[in-house]
């Protein structure tokens, strides 16, 4: 999750998509009706991570690579999986 909007704003440019330049999704993450996170291989930019709150749910949004680039069926579902477990996984522990 960007600290503000300066770093969101540093993702967007190191993984050349739009996430960066977007005030909806400032907007979002500000008012924490979503949150962002940059996942990186080997230290270099591999995608970003859209989760979204809907009824008190947080779930995985959007998935996009370098460039706007879209994952395919295999990685998309691999990552969200991910995604979905850790946060179980955190909801248990604050419960």
């Amino acid at each position: 999750q960007p600290k503000n909007t300066h770093q969101l704003s540093q993702w967007g440019q190191a993984v050349r998509n739009c996430v960066g330049t977007a005030d909806s999704y400032a907007n979002n993450v500000k008012a924490k009706n979503a949150f962002i996170f940059l996942c990186m291989c080997d230290n270099k930019p591999k995608f970003t991570v859209l989760l979204k709150v809907s009824d008190g749910v947080m779930h995985v949004d959007q998935i996009v690579g370098l460039s706007n680039a879209r994952l395919n069926d295999i990685e998309r579902n691999l990552y969200e999986n991910m995604f979905s477990k850790a946060l179980q996984l955190r909801e248990n522990e604050l419960t």
